[in-house]
């Protein structure tokens, strides 16, 4: 009898032994420890938490693997998971006119689903309409990813035009072709201390009888800082954030990882004359800024 009491007694306490040198899976779970990161495409516009990147999920936005709360409070921080089922696509009568909108507005009256959708769907059907309303009207320079902003297709890093204080001009020929307008994505490095309404640069583009057309690139109106959304640098920036017209994710000079972003201007053109060439030129005298084209597109 007194046996089996020792044995029942020395039984609880390696059990109670057990339990101390064992953490529950309630208390330590893989969410807690560094296995994580968020994985995005290409463009920026599909971003995940995981543990291994899958598909074309390829980005990583932190340069190590992180803990569950770091990862959450990156994707709730940059608007991840993306916008809710209210939206729908409403187009005008013959369809010349589309814009995803959570209500009608204007003379976009017509929904295109029965009733609304999520933001991803919303953007598919775009990407489809956008495709097929601007094949055969716009040429986009160079081979690079393929992103549509306001119906214009663009080659993002297709081209690559730098102007600083070494070299305050660059230029690429546009080979005689015609156009009515000529957009691109452009963007400024080390302009942080740059304040709002300050011309930075312009685009001027030639026409092979030597006139020309141009547009000013103004901080803080159509052109900022690449890294606006960098967090070491938020409260040095003296203008506005600009709405970017491609984005991405980054780590770049950074422990956190954040949005870089490029930028649209245009610059109408007679379609009439034969296009000689397209000029970025700086004209602001801060010693480190530096402007760049990244995407030109022709629209004919």
């Amino acid at each position: 009898m007194n046996m089996n009491i020792r044995i029942e007694s020395l039984l609880a306490v390696v059990l109670c032994m057990a339990a101390i040198v064992i953490p529950s899976a309630s208390a330590q779970g893989t969410e807690d420890v560094n296995v994580w990161n968020v994985y995005c495409s290409g463009d920026g516009s599909r971003c995940t938490v995981a543990k291994e990147p899958s598909g074309d999920l390829m980005f990583t936005v932190f340069p190590g693997k992180v803990d569950w709360n770091t990862v959450q409070n990156w994707m709730l921080a940059n608007g991840y998971p993306k916008q809710p089922a209210v939206w729908n696509v409403y187009c005008n009568g013959d369809s010349s006119q589309c814009a995803i909108s959570k209500q009608a507005a204007g003379t976009l009256m017509f929904p295109q689903f029965t009733g609304k959708v999520d933001w991803d769907t919303a953007q598919e059907w775009m990407a489809s309409w956008n495709s097929k309303n601007t094949a055969s009207q716009s040429n986009a320079l160079g081979t690079g990813t393929v992103h549509t902003y306001n119906g214009i297709e663009f080659q993002v890093e297709g081209v690559a035009l730098k102007a600083n204080a070494e070299q305050t001009v660059d230029s690429i020929s546009l080979e005689g072709r015609n156009a009515k307008a000529v957009h691109v994505l452009e963007f400024a490095g080390w302009s942080i201390a740059v304040p709002d309404n300050v011309r930075v640069g312009h685009i001027n583009v030639w026409y092979e009888d030597g006139s020309f057309e141009t547009t000013d690139l103004i901080m803080g109106v159509n052109i900022a800082e690449w890294a606006y959304d960098r967090s070491e640098t938020q409260a040095q920036l003296k203008h506005s954030k600009v709405a970017p017209a491609y984005s991405w994710p980054s780590t770049a000079s950074s422990a956190y990882g954040y949005q870089g972003h490029y930028f649209y201007a245009k610059v109408d053109t007679d379609p009439s004359k034969p296009l000689d060439r397209l000029e970025l030129v700086l004209d602001s005298d801060e010693p480190q800024l530096q402007i760049e084209i990244r995407a030109i597109t022709l629209e004919a």
